[in-house]
């Protein structure tokens, strides 16, 4: 269990409880195993809800929704680790949670961030010549 700010969160224990059922991402040699975004999601819903409701139909692994850092609010989507992408996609895309339609597709990697030029030169080019 995780305490944040007075709240009980249990993801650690889902996080093991995929290990230990063969649902984790991170398996060798497993088929069709990746990382799902589910976009579009209620500002409340929480890891918790939202392995229960994916749980219904399938094996799911790791959920992680992403917050603010600076309040830690719910920016309104997720990434779910699951064993079948593909089928995750067909039966979730635009299914109700809560009242707001969910948008869920294949997790794509996330851009090269390194342009080449500056090289983490920052504030170094803005410097004031004496």
């Amino acid at each position: 269990m995780i305490e944040s700010s007075g709240r009980m969160f249990l993801v650690n224990r889902f996080r093991y409880l995929a290990n230990a059922c063969g649902a984790c991402s991170h398996k060798k040699g497993g088929e069709n195993v990746g990382k799902v975004f589910v976009g579009n999601l209620p500002f409340e819903a929480t890891e918790v809800d939202l392995h229960d409701f994916f749980s219904t139909d399938l094996a799911v692994g790791v959920v992680k929704v992403v917050r603010d850092r600076e309040t830690g609010q719910s920016r309104g989507f997720a990434f779910v680790d699951v064993d079948d992408p593909e089928l995750m996609v067909s039966l979730f895309n635009g299914r109700d949670l809560k009242g707001r339609l969910l948008k869920v597709d294949l997790a794509r990697e996330r851009p090269d961030r390194n342009h080449g030029l500056n090289k983490g030169a920052g504030a170094r080019l803005f410097r004031r010549a004496r």
